[in-house]
């Protein structure tokens, strides 16, 4: 909720426009820094321990209690789930003819993961 107020908040004062100011090596930085801190968050819940440097365990001891095949399961659905977001959703979005089913397309696939797991 609070990221949907903002993010309308932005929209009605057209603040948006100064992101055209910053750089590209600083935007891309800050989404790259971003990318970063979302798969070591991900990587801290498969753990389930926290983090000292960028991916490794505070409690080893618990680490290695982690069984090797529902980590591997659950690293293969993580690419999966990226790569229908990579190809899927321009593939559907092409498919779709009516353009109020193609506003559905990219809801839908956010959901879909969600009903699936």
């Amino acid at each position: 909720l609070i990221s949907a107020s903002m993010f309308a908040l932005i929209s009605t004062t057209k603040t948006a426009t100064y992101a055209l100011q910053l750089p590209y090596p600083v935007l891309c930085g800050f989404l790259g820094g971003t990318g970063v801190l979302l798969m070591r968050s991900a990587f801290s819940i498969l753990v389930g321990t926290q983090l000292t440097s960028v991916f490794l365990p505070a409690d080893w001891s618990r680490a290695q209690q982690l069984d090797p095949t529902l980590a591997a399961a659950q690293a293969v659905l993580g690419v999966l789930v990226a790569a229908l977001f990579q190809q899927g959703i321009p593939c559907f979005t092409a498919k779709v003819k009516s353009s109020r089913a193609r506003i559905c397309v990219l809801p839908c696939c956010f959901l879909a993961p969600l009903v699936v797991f």
